[in-house]
């Protein structure tokens, strides 16, 4: 050991030494100063030796310039025994930083002695005299960072690069192919015959992985290379987001005023906390005993109007006794970005809990909005132009996307709009291309009827009440029950039977374009109430909230539902079933309603852009696809066919021909449906226009005209004042003998 390596032995011993002094100092130790009461015995772990050197640095340079000398001297005793050079700057740099945090401490205690040391004080109040209180702050800030860079810099760079290092080290030792180890495990079998036991052993269970890895594969019936899921990086990242000091002192002005507002009108109220959304202040307001809740938020748009906030809301009760919920638009609303909620660990966690997760955007207590759309189990969302109905749409698709594989789920989009959804062509997600025609969507919604039925055959002979639990069979009865099924079947039950997610964007339009609005809605009624346990769920979106759209029994089983800013409360209570959602703010803020029938929450939906949805979609069509379902595509194009057919057969037809293809009155002089129009009003028990238009689908003047022909018949009575149905003068048998009497004079007449 040369001379170099004993001094940086004691540099070290002597760093240490004055570290632990340093660190159990005590200002009643000797020498006593400032006032303080001395101890009976010295409570220095180095002794007395330890109290006054580390009182010299203490008074010297302060608490924070004593550590850094510490750390300095400890710092050049392990450079010179590790052998580096250039140590003379590390002393200058040690020295600077010492200083600058001896001129530092001096400036945040104001001076107060013997904070920052006596030599602290004294540089700060020179540099304070002369450059002022920035320029000080400056040459502290300057003095210290730099300083301390250039000291620990080095340190720094060598063990990020050695952690990187190791990094790239284990990952190639983790990407390292199973398969060439078990072959050269088997060539070494081979060359030598004296093998260890434990080689052996090795070998053999390597086989026998691969044995149960290719029965697995066997049972699966999967020869095609499974798809992966969209990486993370896809969706845009987030901006970090800015922290102003004038928002926080913003937020106590406004809760100073909101108290005195509140005290206006005789409510004495206290603010016990406040929380930051993306789109709104809330604050926490308890409120007096005996205060009515009812009163509480009457008074919500007096409050707005006193204190210039139109989007004052008051919610409550809460979790916190005589408590509620006062929010407020936030001056400068956020955007919520999808890789905000979608992200590694929400992924992670709610891909595996969660059949069908949905991420939403955030509440307003700035936590994600998360649902399992297999719970909910279908989805209504209604909202005018420009409110974010359209953007979270599509976040609930690409939420299908990011966390479930073609074999997991499987997605029938129909857009009579024909603009939104034809980004997502071409993904494998698809059961058929994006339809756009009001007849093909009927078909596809028939064609899910009879896979909604057809699913319900396979679980009662599986014996099992939902599609989850088939995964769930063991292999003795999976294997019992495909030899009963055989064909496409057991395909289908060995492959596994994935979700089915229908996405109608504009519900409204797709009913004003079907020839057909009562089967269309018969349709989605009939999926909504049986199709949850068969594994189909639909989620249908308007920007026209009516009553002929949104009826009665569609809300009655659609017990979720998303409603952004509609244009009357009127629409607000078609959707949520309470006013609120008209006072909305637009651009993504929300009510949402789960299926539990709590109570409505507010949020703010993610933000989606076209570009990232372009980035999905380039990903997803490399993937290998399981093609679409062949029974659908043949419905759908058999019913586009007749719907072509139809519009060329009106276009070219003459007019003496068009004319000819009118239904004209039978021999009797009665319309070709008057017999199913009777039946329809001794089903129904009464006679209307408005029945025989609802059940028959067919316009008023023609329903007047048959009207008439029943009065002329004496089937039913009169038009009678202030009545909208007119009596039924006959019974059914006495229907069912006149029917057959004119049935036959039709016969008569026609020969």
């Amino acid at each position: 050991m040369g001379v170099r390596e004993c001094a940086g032995v004691g540099l070290c011993l002597a760093g240490i030494f004055l570290c632990v002094a340093f660190a159990t100092h005590s200002v009643s130790d000797p020498p006593v100063r400032w006032g303080w009461k001395p101890n009976s015995e010295v409570s220095n772990a180095c002794g007395v030796v330890g109290a006054y050197v580390s009182a010299a640095v203490f008074e010297s340079l302060g608490y924070s310039g004593g550590w850094v000398v510490c750390l300095t001297v400890l710092g050049l005793g392990v450079g010179l025994v590790a052998g580096k050079r250039r140590l003379w700057l590390g002393l200058l740099s040690g020295s600077g930083a010492a200083f600058g945090a001896a001129m530092a401490e001096a400036l945040l205690l104001a001076g107060a002695p013997p904070y920052g040391g006596a030599a602290g004080r004294l540089l700060s109040s020179v540099l304070q005299t002369h450059i002022g209180t920035v320029g000080t702050a400056l040459v502290v800030g300057f003095l210290f960072f730099g300083c301390a860079a250039v000291l620990v810099g080095p340190p720094i760079r060598r063990l990020a690069a050695l952690l990187k290092k190791a990094q790239t080290k284990l990952r190639s030792t983790l990407e390292e192919p199973l398969q060439t180890t078990s072959d050269n495990a088997q060539e070494n079998v081979g060359r030598k015959k004296n093998t260890p036991k434990k080689q052996k052993k090795r070998v053999a269970s390597t086989s026998q992985t691969k044995e149960t890895l290719s029965e697995q594969r066997e049972d699966s019936g999967r020869q095609e290379p499974s798809p992966m899921l969209p990486p993370l990086d896809i969706l845009a990242t987030p901006p970090r987001k800015k922290v102003c000091l004038k928002d926080a002192s913003a937020i106590k002005e406004t809760a100073a005023q909101l108290q005195q507002a509140f005290a206006t009108y005789n409510v004495e109220t206290t603010i016990t906390g406040y929380n930051i959304s993306p789109s709104f202040v809330t604050y926490r307001v308890r409120v007096p005993d005996k205060t009515r809740l009812k009163f509480v938020k009457s008074l919500a748009d007096d409050l707005a109007l006193r204190l210039g906030m139109p989007g004052l809301t008051i919610e409550g009760p809460v979790d916190e006794p005589n408590t509620v919920l006062v929010s407020m638009q936030r001056e400068r609303r956020e955007i919520v970005w999808m890789r905000e909620v979608l992200n590694e660990q929400t992924r992670s966690q709610f891909g595996s809990t969660f059949q069908l997760p949905l991420f939403l955007g955030k509440t307003q207590d700035n936590r994600p909005l998360i649902v399992d759309l297999y719970t909910q189990p279908h989805l209504l969302i209604g909202g005018a132009t420009r409110s974010g109905k359209t953007v979270c749409v599509s976040s609930i698709i690409t939420s299908v996307l990011m966390t479930r594989t073609p074999q997991q789920a499987r997605l029938i989009l129909i857009d009579p709009k024909r603009v939104e959804f034809t980004k997502f062509g071409g993904i494998p997600h698809l059961l058929c291309e994006v339809i756009d025609d009001a007849s093909a969507a009927m078909a596809a919604l028939q064609w899910a009827v009879s896979e909604m039925e057809h699913r319900y055959r396979l679980l009662r002979m599986a014996g099992v009440n939902e599609i989850t639990q088939l995964a769930k069979l063991d292999r003795e009865r999976r294997r019992s029950l495909m030899e009963a099924l055989g064909g496409d079947e057991e395909n289908e039950l060995s492959i596994g039977l994935p979700f089915i997610v229908i996405v109608v964007d504009e519900f409204a339009d797709l009913m004003g374009q079907t020839p057909n609005p009562k089967q269309l809605q018969a349709l989605v009624m009939r999926l909504a109430q049986k199709a949850r346990a068969a594994g189909i769920h639909l989620v249908l979106a308007t920007q026209r909230p009516s009553t002929d759209v949104v009826q009665g029994l569609v809300k009655a089983n659609f017990p979720s539902r998303i409603a952004f800013r509609v244009a009357s409360s009127v629409d607000s209570r078609i959707i949520l079933g309470t006013k609120g959602a008209e006072k909305l703010l637009g651009r993504g803020d929300m009510f949402f309603v789960a299926s539990d029938g709590a109570d409505v929450t507010r949020a703010q939906a993610v933000f989606l852009s076209d570009t990232e949805i372009e980035r999905l979609v380039a990903f997803l069509q490399q993937q290998p696809a399981p093609g679409y379902d062949p029974d659908l595509v043949a419905l759908i194009k058999q019913a586009v066919m007749q719907q072509e057919q139809a519009i060329s057969g009106v276009l070219h037809t003459p007019n003496r021909e068009v004319k000819a293809n009118i239904p004209s009155e039978s021999p009797n002089g009665c319309d070709p449906l008057f017999f199913e129009a009777v039946d329809v009003v001794m089903r129904e028990g009464r006679a209307s226009c408005g029945v025989l238009q609802s059940n028959m689908g067919i316009g008023y003047p023609r329903a007047n005209k048959i009207l008439k022909q029943m009065e002329e018949h004496n089937i039913i009575g009169p038009v009678k004042m202030g009545a909208k149905s007119r009596d039924i003068l006959i019974t059914q048998s006495e229907w069912e003998q006149m029917k057959e009497k004119l049935k036959a004079e039709m016969g008569s007449g026609a020969s």
